[in-house]
């Protein structure tokens, strides 16, 4: 017995397929298998009728809700908060029914969320340029170091120098 959670993709087919036998030894980690569900299964992966699709879908969704392959303890909503007073750029993954700051679909959000400038404020350009700068004078200060410390480094084979 154990407990864990899932995030599921924006096309419900790579969750269905983990319920199908073929998944038995790979990503089934219930070990369940249903006829009518692989059936179920394989038909919706095929089915280019949006509508269709999704009654298939559901069809699926109730075989597993019916056989009960995992017993759900909880139906959780993700809870998440940002800073929109001081931060922009928060992309919704899907819109408007997606995650902010974690979005499982996606990195829109952590591309663009950038501080909010306001009136005197510093420019979130030139914070991303400071940024930028700093990184690579410490990273060639860094590696200078480095390589004076393994200049001045002799190993224990190397032969004294007369």
């Amino acid at each position: 017995m154990f407990e864990w959670g899932w995030y599921n993709d924006i096309d419900p087919g790579p969750s269905l397929s983990y319920f199908t036998t073929a998944e038995i030894n790979n990503m089934s980690d219930c070990a369940w298998s249903d006829p009518l569900y692989d059936a179920t299964y394989k038909a919706q992966s095929t089915e280019m009728d949006p509508a269709k699709r999704l009654q298939l879908v559901y069809k699926a969704q109730q075989i597993i809700y019916q056989q009960s392959p995992y017993v759900p303890l909880a139906y959780s909503d993700d809870t998440e908060a940002w800073n929109t007073s001081r931060w922009t750029g928060w992309v919704q993954m899907p819109a408007k029914v997606g995650n902010v700051v974690y979005p499982p679909y996606g990195f829109a959000t952590y591309l663009s969320v950038r501080p909010k400038t306001g009136g005197g404020g510093t420019p979130a350009g030139l914070i991303g340029v400071l940024v930028v700068v700093g990184v690579v004078v410490v990273a060639a200060v860094g590696g200078g170091l480095f390589v004076l410390v393994k200049r001045r480094t002799r190993s224990a084979d190397e032969p004294l120098e007369e």
